[in-house]
Formats: structure tokens, C-alpha cells, sequence
């Protein structure tokens, strides 16, 4: 092999080497998109959002309450109600409403009480000590249809699976599919429902009404008719944002909000209970006695508003005594020197009492001048011309002691012609 062709085979290995790093480079560190699972905080607040947001694009009004006695302070909508994680927990009060609405052919969707262990069996600290009586209490509905809750490890039922499903593979038995099958006549095909671990079970035994619709083994899904609507009772919460998307959960829920439809064929109101707790006291205070606390309000405002002209400090009780007339007098200057042009109605008395005792004790001076009356004036008095100028002729001063200058003279005046 001569040198020219080695150099060539160089440069073609070095060439594709070259290429082969670069395109192992941009695909290795090439920028891209990762998805992660995230929950937003309207999911977190509302673990029904998935099937709310299913329900309004279907043309369904949906809305959701925090606790039931808050949805029972007003008339229900026509429609569908559900209460997914009650677990059974109701008053027979509350209970007794939701069956009347149903009546009138509305759907109630709920999920019965858990049932206890078999005291037999059950070890001491897993033994129910309530009475039966307290159980229906917290249950009326699920006492009604004499259905409780039952875990697949406990429940009695043809379907049961407390064996692992490896044990049974192992012994050459197919495993049990992980979900079961309900069939709605609009649908024309059975949905897919998964299997969770609860199972319901008849307490009743053969007094338990008959259901009209159920999954195939009647465990999971039950469908009661109650007047003109009906009752659903759910072993799980197939509708949360977890489960919505698992086999044919949405549909179910497409299956069940079709059920009472309206008169005029249009779709009824979905209303979503999170919760049982009591509402708060000034939400039913309100609600039951509206018009007492409106009139309450106004009489307070109304005592309230009398009450106002009897606030401040009490004035302190009239002096009968009788004062002295210098006492009048001094308070009259006073409040005369405060006043506008309170000063100027003082000196303007002063030089007219003053004028007129001239003119009746020196008529002499009436014929001359001002200047004239000022010097004769001054000359009689022994008073300098500038201060009888400021007491006749100038306006009342705002000075204190100047305005007590003009009055000063003035008096003399008066004091000296008196003689």
C-alpha cells in the first residue's frame, strides 16, 4: 500500500469518526421537552375539577358546595346531587329531604356506611362497640336498602378474591380481571368499571329492595328506583381527578347526570357535595331567621340613633346668683372686642356720648375748624393734638393698648367738661 492511499483511508476514518461524535453529540444533549405530573391548585381544592369540567362541556350546570346543610338551606335545583367520600355519614333529617327531592325525579349518587368486622372472628381492638341503632343513625339511606360496605377480604360474596391472585395462577386458575361491567339501555354496549377493594353486601338478605340496575355481580354499582328518580349507590369514588380517566369512569358519569331529564328535554343541574360538616352558625342563622335578625338590626339602629343626642358631658347646672353690674359690663366689652366689628361699636358710643356733652358745655367749639377744635382742644385739656386726633377722627385700633388710649381720652374729655 503506498503512502497516498494510507493518507486517504486517514482521513476518511478521521472524516466519519468526526461525524459520528457530532451526531452523537446533538442527540445526546440536544434540548427537549420532559412531562411531569402536576397538580394545579384548583385540583387540589376540588377533587371532583375533572368531572366538573366533563360536565359543563356536556351543557350540564355544575356546582359544587363544600358541606351539605349549606346546599339544604335553599330549595335543591332539578337535576343530579353527589356525595362522593360520605362514606354513609348523614342525619336522618338531611336523609329524609334528599329522599323527598328524589321523589319528584331527581338522582341522589352516594356511597353507603362501612360495615363492621365479624365480632366472632374480629380480635378486641378491631370490635365495633357501637349498637346498631347508633350505625343506622349515622346511615338512613344505606339502612333503607339494607346495604353496607364491606372489604373484599371480608365480604361473603360469590366473587370473592382473598387470596392473592399469584396463589391462584400458581395453581393454575386465571386470574380475575381487575374490572367488572354495567350496561345502561342508551348506551348499547357495558362500560368498564374498575374493581376497588370494597364490595357491598345485603344486611338484609332476602328483605333488601330490589335494585333496577347494577354491575354484573351487583357489588360495585346499584341503581334503586325511589318514586320518580332514583338512588345510586357507589362502592367508590370513580369521578375524582385520579379516577375519572381509569376504563369507562367518565361515561358512567355521562350515564348516571342523564338519568332525570327535564320536561323539555334540556339537562338538569349537577351539584357536588365535598363534605357533611355542619355549616357555619351565622350562614344557618341567617337562613332560618332572616326577617327576626333585619328587624333586630333596625331597632338597634333605630335605638342607636335616639341614644346620639344624649352622648357628651353633661352641661353643669345654671348659677342662680345674681351678678354685679361691672360684672355685666366687662363681659359685654369682652365679648364686643372678639366679635367683628365689635371695637368700633365701642369707640363709636364712646365719641358720640363725648360729642354730645361737648355740644351742650361747649357750643363755641361747633363753629370752628377740626384743626381748630383739636388746638383749643388741646390748649383746654392740656392733651397733646396727636392723642386727640387718634381718640376723635381715627378708626378703633386693633392694638390693645392704643384702643384703651382712644377710650382714655375720651374719658378725659368728658371728665374734664363735667365740671
Amino acid at each position: 500500500m503506498n503512502w497516498s492511499l494510507r493518507e486517504t483511508l486517514v482521513y476518511t476514518l478521521g472524516a466519519l469518526l468526526l461525524a459520528i461524535g457530532t451526531w452523537w453529540w446533538f442527540d445526546t444533549f440536544e434540548k427537549g421537552w420532559q412531562a411531569r405530573w402536576h397538580t394545579s391548585k384548583e385540583a387540589r381544592q376540588n377533587p371532583m375539577l375533572a368531572a366538573t369540567r366533563l360536565l359543563t362541556q356536556h351543557g350540564y350546570t355544575v356546582k359544587v358546595e363544600p358541606v351539605l346543610r349549606d346546599v339544604l338551606l335553599h330549595p335543591l335545583p332539578a337535576g343530579t346531587l353527589i356525595i362522593p367520600e360520605n362514606i354513609g355519614t348523614m342525619n336522618q333529617q338531611d336523609a329524609s329531604t334528599l329522599l323527598a327531592w328524589v321523589q319528584r325525579g331527581n338522582t341522589l349518587i352516594l356511597r353507603p356506611r362501612y360495615g363492621r368486622f365479624d365480632e366472632k372472628s374480629a380480635p378486641d381492638h378491631k370490635k365495633d362497640r357501637r349498637t346498631d341503632a347508633d350505625r343506622d343513625e349515622l346511615d338512613p339511606i344505606g339502612k333503607r336498602y339494607g346495604v353496607v360496605l364491606k372489604s373484599q377480604y371480608e365480604c361473603d360474596c360469590e366473587d370473592q378474591t382473598a387470596k392473592p391472585q399469584q396463589a391462584e395462577v400458581s395453581k393454575g386458575k386465571p386470574a380475575q380481571k381487575e374490572f367488572t361491567l354495567i350496561g345502561f339501555p342508551d348506551t348499547g354496549y357495558a362500560l368498564q368499571l374498575e374493581k376497588g377493594w370494597l364490595r357491598m353486601r345485603n344486611e338484609l338478605g332476602k328483605e333488601n329492595p330490589d335494585y333496577s340496575l347494577a354491575d354484573e355481580a351487583g357489588q360495585f354499582v346499584r341503581i334503586y328506583r325511589e318514586g320518580r328518580g332514583q338512588v345510586v349507590l357507589l362502592t367508590d369514588n370513580f369521578f375524582s381527578n385520579a379516577s375519572l380517566r381509569k376504563y369507562d369512569h367518565a361515561e358512567l358519569l355521562l350515564s348516571l347526570a342523564k338519568l332525570p331529564t327535564a320536561a323539555d328535554g334540556k339537562a338538569g343541574a349537577f351539584v357536588i357535595v365535598q363534605g357533611m360538616e355542619m355549616p357555619r352558625w351565622y350562614r344557618s342563622l341567617w337562613a332560618n331567621y332572616q326577617a327576626g335578625l333585619i328587624g333586630i338590626a333596625c331597632l338597634l339602629l333605630l335605638s342607636f340613633w335616639v341614644a346620639l343626642r344624649r352622648f357628651g358631658p353633661l352641661l353643669p347646672d345654671p348659677d342662680d346668683e345674681r351678678r354685679s353690674l361691672l360684672e355685666h359690663i366687662d363681659a359685654s366689652g369682652r365679648w364686643l372686642w372678639k366679635v367683628p366689628g365689635g371695637r368700633e361699636i365701642l369707640l363709636n358710643a364712646t365719641r358720640a356720648a363725648t360729642n354730645k356733652l361737648l355740644q351742650r358745655r361747649a357750643p363755641e367749639l361747633q363753629r370752628l375748624e377740626p384743626q381748630e377744635q383739636i388746638r383749643l382742644l388741646a390748649e383746654t385739656v392740656r392733651l397733646s393734638s396727636a392723642e386727640l386726633v387718634l381718640a376723635l377722627h381715627r378708626p378703633a385700633s386693633h392694638i390693645p393698648a392704643e384702643f384703651t388710649r382712644q377710650i382714655h381720652t375720651l374719658q378725659r374729655l368728658r371728665k374734664f367738661h363735667e365740671r
